[in-house]
């Protein structure tokens, strides 16, 4: 199901998913869409999806949204068959939403003829944990409601033929939203959730459940921790519980540690380390098992995910870049513009000239309209068109116009990701390819090649 084809010096990994007939080549990026808990622009996801699966891109879902809840919770995912395949089920729903009208007049559909992408199943359970704790549930009671929680999840994932799941967990949410800070019976689940750590137990139940089911996914056990020596240590301790039960995960998702970057000189330091702080353990043991970055793969992040040994990655900030923007064609208009990622990177791994701005999101207005990019979506519609469309007083072509450059910022981290790659056989080789990269990424790349030097 998994399989490392090769190790570069550097850290970089070439890897391969097989599962249901489908594969996967890595380092790849995930595109992320949270379907259930919005509408509009997340119909226009659905609408358009055929521009993300022409590119092979493999898709995670929320199990909460499309379950529970959401700030825009809508109806339409409840039509879901029990047993209908997922992806199955999305295609004919963008077919209900074409009769709707809800896309742009004259779009001709990308091509995506061959296989279904690989789709991973996230569990949302920051918002359960929230949802649970304001009900005024006590650790025991949350205990309980997730120990229920499995088997409803696992089966969900099954029957609708979820490729690879991420296993529950008590996460607790990075960001938040109105007033949830200031709830007092989540503050204090929290409080508690954080001294003990209750995950461990939870891990253990999934694996027994997962080993004493036929289940056909690929079961990923997610690190956490409050530091990334807390991730390490975590890591450790999953192993140990693998051994001690017989059977093991087929994978790990590699989450944020509530320190956050505060205590490193740079973010790319950062990363680098919280990708190592699993690989090195893995590395250790001899053990070739796939990393997911989870919700930690923005842009600017992968070059040293990737050089870490992470496989894989996903963040919702090319969606929120993206989206965030409204109509400058409306008498409503805020004079928020949605923002477009500047590549450093070709498709073909070559990199753009230099520029302070490379890999920064810029308002949408502030982009010349001779910029050229070569990836699928702005091939067909140059920044020109993108604009125009954008500045459109027809809804459709504007949606159209943010879902370009969505699909542009994802096919960008999937352009590095193999850029990194395809230059790492040699240290004159990477050299070379980092002197066209910014200044902030040139040196960083060069302190890992030191190190390898010296190891």
């Amino acid at each position: 199901m998994f399989q490392l084809n090769k190790k570069y010096f550097d850290g970089a990994r070439e890897c391969n998913f097989s599962i249901h007939g489908k594969t996967l080549e890595t380092p790849i990026p995930f595109a992320i869409s949270n379907i259930g808990g919005g509408a509009g622009s997340i119909d226009r996801f659905v609408s358009y999806i055929d521009m993300i699966l022409s590119q092979r891109i493999p898709i995670l879902f929320n199990f909460y949204y499309l379950t529970r809840g959401g700030t825009f919770k809508v109806d339409w995912v409840k039509r879901i068959a029990s047993d209908e395949d997922m992806l199955d089920f999305i295609l004919k729903q963008r077919e209900i939403f074409r009769k709707k009208g809800w896309i742009a007049d004259g779009y001709k559909e990308f091509d995506f003829t061959g296989d279904k992408p690989i789709i991973l199943l996230d569990t949302g359970s920051g918002n359960i944990v929230r949802d649970l704790a304001v009900q005024g549930l006590t650790i025991e009671g949350l205990i309980s409601e997730f120990d229920k929680l499995i088997d409803e999840y696992f089966m969900f994932g099954e029957s609708h033929n979820f490729d690879i799941l991420v296993s529950l967990d008590y996460a607790l949410k990075q960001t938040f939203r109105g007033k949830e800070k200031e709830n007092p019976r989540y503050i204090e689940t929290i409080e508690k959730l954080r001294k003990v750590n209750y995950n461990l137990n939870l891990l253990v139940k999934s694996l027994r459940k997962y080993s004493d089911g036929n289940f056909s996914f690929m079961l990923f056990a997610p690190v956490h921790g409050a530091t990334v020596k807390e991730i390490s240590r975590n890591c450790e301790a999953i192993l140990e519980i693998e051994a001690k039960e017989g059977t093991k995960f087929g994978g790990f998702a590699l989450a944020l540690p509530e320190e956050g970057q505060r205590n490193y000189d740079s973010p790319e330091e950062f990363f680098y380390n919280l990708g190592r702080s699993i690989r090195s353990v893995l590395d250790r043991h001899h053990d070739n098992r796939p990393v997911h970055g989870l919700g930690i793969g923005a842009a600017d992040n992968i070059i040293p995910l990737v050089l870490a040994g992470v496989d894989s990655y996903d963040s919702n900030t090319p969606w929120r870049r993206a989206m965030d923007g409204s109509n400058p064609s409306n008498s409503d208009f805020s004079g928020s513009y949605s923002k477009f990622l500047l590549p450093i990177v070709h498709e073909d791994g070559t990199p753009y000239p230099k520029s302070d701005d490379a890999l920064k999101y810029v308002r949408l207005p502030d982009i010349t309209d001779s910029f050229e990019c070569d990836c699928a979506p702005c091939k067909r519609y140059p920044m020109k068109t993108i604009k125009k469309l954008y500045h459109s007083i027809d809804k459709e072509e504007f949606y159209l116009a943010k879902m370009v450059m969505y699909v542009h910022a994802i096919l960008q981290a999937k352009s590095i990701g193999s850029a990194l790659v395809k230059h790492s056989n040699s240290i004159e080789e990477l050299e070379s390819f980092t002197e066209g990269l910014p200044p902030k990424y040139r040196a960083f790349v060069n302190r890992i090649l030191l190190q390898s030097q010296l190891m």
